[in-house]
């Protein structure tokens, strides 16, 4: 069962994002890909 979004979680979620979006990023975007494999496993790439 998923457990819905309270206004209160939603707040620290808007907080900690606005942390790192004031981050300075030297003109340099770095893109995570995520995604499950055939095996199951958790893989990732960064471009």
């Amino acid at each position: 069962m998923l457990s819905q979004a309270t206004p209160s979680s939603n707040i620290s979620r808007t907080d900690t994002l606005s942390k790192y979006l004031k981050l300075d990023q030297k003109g340099s975007i770095m893109a995570e890909y995520i995604w499950i494999d055939a095996a199951g496993e958790t893989r990732s790439k960064s471009r």
